[in-house]
């Protein structure tokens, strides 16, 4: 029986600035992907990118402005995952307002129930819920603004156990916790750099690989570079990244 996933969000934000999130491809760049190109119609195309050349590709079957969007997975591996299409994997996002916010709802279904597929059931819904509450923090606090990255990716000295109090103390007092999973995943918004948001997860074991990724929202290259000069040593010091 195939797997399916259900995710929600309150946004305080309007019902067409979420739609444009979830719609457009440079909205999307935004806070979910870094590469992202939308064809705005039913049978559509919809491919995302985090760089490289690894894309996911998805076929748009439903697209109601401000209310229904839905797309089909075209084939893709991914590890042990295979997929070929055969059998429908859909990701269906609606929108409504509740109140004074705007709700945004994704059901993933079709998701293969073998062992092969564990590993991208799991990650997806974390990750999905990551994603919107990043999502969230875009359009409540920087909508209409480009977003540069700063990442930091690798493997560390040390576990994740050692590293989390000292990422903490690097960070308690300099940015605003959001969400939060110790040891090993960490979300926060940094007000003195424009509530830019930092996102973070490291991987069990003696040697944890580190993920870690900071949002920057409407800077120039020069206000990046600066950022990253200051934040990159302190955050690698922290998770025990250096030589």
């Amino acid at each position: 029986m195939p797997r399916k996933q259900t995710h929600e969000i309150e946004i305080d934000a309007p019902i067409e600035a979420v739609w444009k999130a979830i719609s457009e491809g440079e909205e999307l760049t935004r806070w979910f992907v870094e590469e992202a190109t939308v064809e705005p119609r039913v049978g559509g195309k919809r491919v995302t990118s985090w760089g490289g050349d690894e894309k996911s590709e998805s076929r748009i079957d439903a697209w109601e402005p401000n209310q229904k969007l839905r797309v089909l997975h075209l084939p893709f591996e991914m590890g042990n995952a295979k997929y070929d299409g055969t059998t429908p994997m859909v990701d269906e996002y609606t929108i409504e307002r509740r109140g004074e916010k705007t709700v945004l709802r994704l059901a993933s279904s079709g998701i293969p129930d073998d062992k092969e597929w564990d590993g991208f059931y799991n990650g997806t819904n974390t990750g999905w819920a990551s994603f919107f509450r990043t999502l969230a923090h875009y359009l409540e606090h920087h909508a209409g603004k480009p977003r540069t990255t700063i990442k930091i990716i690798g493997m560390a000295n040390g576990s994740r156990d050692d590293a989390w109090p000292r990422l903490r103390a690097a960070l308690d007092r300099r940015a605003v916790l959001v969400h939060e999973k110790a040891p090993g995943a960490l979300e926060m918004s940094i007000p003195e750099l424009d509530n830019a948001y930092l996102w973070h997860t490291m991987s069990p074991g003696e040697k944890g690989f580190v993920y870690t990724l900071i949002s920057l929202y409407g800077k120039s290259p020069a206000e990046v570079a600066a950022i990253e000069a200051e934040w990159r040593p302190r955050l690698e010091q922290a998770l025990g990244m250096g030589s």
